[in-house]
């Protein structure tokens, strides 16, 4: 399911503006790119969001995914 990326809690406008530069459109997206240590490091570094942060992020997006999960 594809869902801005501001429907995931704790996101700040500046965490979402970054991953945004990065190519990163939605929580879909954000998921695929954080789904392994390797990636969320990568992204870490070129987003300047931590990887725990980013983490938090990834299974935020795990549960969207999950029919009938929502906020």
């Amino acid at each position: 399911m594809y869902r801005t990326l501001e429907y995931l809690r704790g996101i700040s406008d500046d965490d979402a503006r970054r991953l945004r530069a990065r190519g990163i459109q939605h929580t879909n997206r954000l998921l695929h790119r954080t789904s392994l240590s390797i990636d969320r490091e990568r992204l870490s570094k070129r987003s300047g969001i931590s990887t725990d942060r980013l983490l938090e992020f990834a299974h935020q997006c795990t549960l969207l995914e999950v029919s009938g999960m929502d906020r």
